[in-house]
């Protein structure tokens, strides 16, 4: 029964990576994660795409993608500021351009790892467990009293 509800997860992440957005049958919960995500992505600072260091991280990010099989589609978007690397809406992977800075087996772990993220269905799982402690309506009752259970959890699956 888990591996049919992750299924249709995966299959409601990819309606909407084809859309851009959640369908509106997604649960609440899974919409608010999507939401959330979304404007954390929307408020990274963006890096030049045509510098030395973006072009490097976008090389490093192509030579796995291209060795990896089985993965799913991913985009990479390179930004500047604080976030290091990660994986958002379980298909975009976000890499700070200072990722150029790094040496090569360096920079290929951080993208490899966030690849991982990508391939091992985390967004759905995330999503599942959102549902789990989360099941009806979004409301801060309702989210404050899992808010630990939540914190736990998530971080066991991260």
């Amino acid at each position: 029964m888990r591996w049919m509800l992750m299924g249709l997860m995966a299959l409601a992440c990819s309606l909407a990576r084809a859309e851009g957005e959640l369908p509106g049958d997604a649960p609440e919960i899974v919409t608010v994660l999507y939401r959330s995500q979304q404007q954390r992505l929307d408020a990274m600072p963006r890096a030049d795409t045509g510098s030395e260091r973006a072009q490097k991280v976008r090389a490093s990010f192509n030579t796995l993608t291209a060795r990896l099989r089985g993965l799913p589609p991913v985009a990479l978007t390179i930004i500047r500021g604080e976030t290091v690397a990660e994986t958002l809406h379980g298909n975009r992977v976000v890499a700070n351009e200072a990722l150029a800075d790094l040496p090569e087996g360096e920079r290929l772990f951080v993208l490899a790892h966030e690849l991982g993220h990508v391939m091992l269905g985390h967004w759905a799982q995330l999503g599942l467990m959102y549902q789990k402690w989360v099941p009806g309506a979004v409301t801060p009752a309702q989210t404050d009293a899992v808010a630990t259970q939540l914190g736990r959890e998530g971080s066991a699956l991260a």
